[in-house]
């Protein structure tokens, strides 16, 4: 049997309850919402930077760098004096590109000029 005392109790919790659903719902929808917008930004970031097939300047420093026997990031850093962070972009494009060939030997990454792409753009 309910008392007066429990009746005005559970009417208190209803509420409470509904608004912590609505704030942990809300909450969830932002961070859901933030996530597929960075990520979106990030992969047109990523498509407008293929897009542009015309190679930079620092493209083709990286480019001529492995050309002359950088084949590390490290040696590529070294020779072209980029720092490390936009080295790492543009071996990355010249390898998207397929200028470049990325290997793995004995779990070090190695970059290798592709030759056929070389041709195919001289």
């Amino acid at each position: 049997m309910f008392t007066p005392s429990n009746v005005h109790k559970e009417t208190y919790d209803l509420p409470l309850i509904g608004i912590l659903f609505v704030a942990n719902d809300t909450i969830l929808g932002y961070a859901i919402f933030s996530l597929i917008k960075t990520k979106s930004k990030e992969k047109k970031e990523e498509e407008i930077d293929l897009k542009e097939e015309e190679l930079n300047e620092r493209d083709l420093a990286v480019l001529d760098a492995i050309k002359n026997g950088a084949s590390t990031l490290q040696e590529v850093i070294k020779i072209t004096k980029l720092p490390k962070s936009t080295a790492y972009r543009r071996v990355k494009k010249l390898v998207k590109l397929g200028y470049v060939i990325e290997a793995r030997e004995e779990g070090k990454v190695k970059y290798i000029l592709n030759e056929k792409k070389k041709r195919n753009h001289e």
